[in-house]
């Protein structure tokens, strides 16, 4: 490889095994017999060896060794970025890969399709699968579509099936017209028919503009009878409150409203003439149960304070983009009258920015064990950007609660938390959080 300067002065008697002289071969560009002119703008011409690339890749073997041989020419791949070629090269040279990125796996599974690689791409692929979260689905999905991955597209609409429509949608993203379908054939999913119809309106209104075709109905009705959309659609699991939204959107014509709707009425049985480019399913799709990961922070040695009821604010942030769905805290410590069993625990939760503005509040009202944990979950999700300081505050029911000193650094699946293990209780700050894991998906 080009622009390293590495000492060629006996290297192979440092190197123990196959691996790390391929590698250091690479590195040193050394006995090179082709050239590759890699990018398409800023372009980097990078030399390699003939026979390592064929025994890796039966397209270079043609390439070099078969009909499509030209030993003069310089081998132009413009479709590729040259940081990405150089870690496909070091793959093939030293049969290791150290992917960091989605960017870099989607751009390695390309060359490894074009390249006819399937281990290389087995890789690429498993690594995109254990990375596909609500924040990286839109790149996966992206990458899916490009190059037509089934097994990416299916965890993308998972991951989509298993939040609400406004946790993971984008104004900046638009899915394909056969990932909007395959969606709309989930039986399984969280969001309720009335978003998904939310859904494909604001697609259909992208679809149109990207289409350079006015949003208006009757051409969003046109769109939508082209990919048989409404067919998709459970019309009649609507509460009719909800069913007035569709109505109002303009794209059934009155006669299909009025159908729907003295249907969803009754709540009998289809006429026999019912509309085939309708749906005439009267159940609601079932619901799935998202995957929610837990930072539990560990207990360690410090002061313990009782706290009376009252409010308490604790601060907390992560390092990296997080949908956080609730948080464990601690139960009341018990008493002479009360040393063991439940209690009734009322306990009011909001999350705040760094700038106090509220963001959730959610009251939590239920049973609770004595000197032990509680969940709280909030209402909605709260997205917690990256590094960004957010306030957690609780305001307890009458009792007397302990503050515990934790670890105040945890990592855990797909990033890392920072708590801040003062807490601000009534008038005074003191040592100890009376948060004990964090509830979040990535």
């Amino acid at each position: 490889m080009t622009n390293t300067v590495r000492s060629k002065q006996d290297w192979q008697v440092s190197k123990t095994n196959i691996k790390d002289r391929f590698k250091e071969l690479l590195l040193l560009s050394q006995w090179t017999d082709c050239t590759f002119s890699v990018g398409d703008e800023n372009i980097e011409i990078i030399t390699c060896h003939k026979l390592v690339l064929a025994v890796s890749s039966p397209v270079f073997e043609a390439l070099f060794y078969g009909g499509l041989c030209n030993k003069d020419e310089v081998i132009s791949v413009p479709d590729i970025q040259p940081y990405i070629f150089k870690q496909f090269l070091m793959y093939i040279y030293s049969d290791s890969l150290d992917l960091k990125t989605v960017e870099d796996a989607g751009g390695l599974l390309y060359v490894a399709k074009k390249y006819l690689m399937p281990q290389l791409a087995r890789i690429c692929i498993d690594y995109l699968l254990e990375s596909t979260g609500i924040k990286t689905m839109w790149d996966i999905l992206l990458i899916a579509e490009a190059l037509n991955e089934e097994e990416l597209l299916s965890i993308c609409l998972k991951v989509m099936a298993s939040y609400p429509y406004e946790v993971w949608s984008s104004e900046n993203e638009h899915m394909s017209r056969n990932t909007l379908s395959k969606l709309l054939d989930q039986k399984i999913m969280n969001m309720r028919e009335i978003e998904l119809w939310k859904l494909v309106l604001d697609w259909c209104q992208k679809e149109c503009q990207l289409s350079g075709i006015k949003s208006s109905p009757d051409n969003m009705r046109s769109v939508l009878d082209s990919m048989d959309v409404l067919k998709k659609i459970r019309f009649l699991a609507l509460p009719l409150k909800e069913f007035v939204k569709v109505r109002e959107s303009g794209i059934l014509k009155r006669d299909e409203c009025d159908l729907l709707e003295s249907l969803i009425m009754k709540k009998v049985g289809l006429i026999e003439d019912f509309p085939m480019h309708l749906n005439p399913e009267y159940l609601p799709r079932t619901e799935v149960k998202p995957l929610i990961w837990r930072c539990n922070r560990e207990l360690v040695k410090g002061d313990r304070s009782l706290i009376c009821s009252g409010p308490m604010k604790t601060k907390l942030k992560s390092q990296s983009k997080v949908l956080v769905t609730g948080f464990e805290v601690v139960t009341r410590s018990s008493t002479i009258s009360y040393s063991c069993g439940l209690y009734r625990e009322r306990i009011v939760a909001v999350v705040e920015d760094d700038k106090g503005n509220m963001l959730t509040e959610v009251e939590h009202d239920g049973n609770a064990e004595f000197n032990s944990f509680q969940t709280v979950y909030l209402k909605q999700p709260i997205w917690f950007e990256a590094n960004t300081v957010y306030n957690v505050r609780c305001i307890f029911s009458t009792g007397v609660y302990p503050l515990c000193c934790f670890s105040s650094i945890i990592r855990s699946k797909g990033t890392t938390f920072e708590f801040d293990d003062k807490t601000e209780a009534g008038n005074f700050v003191t040592k100890g959080s009376f948060i004990t894991s964090i509830l979040y998906s990535i």
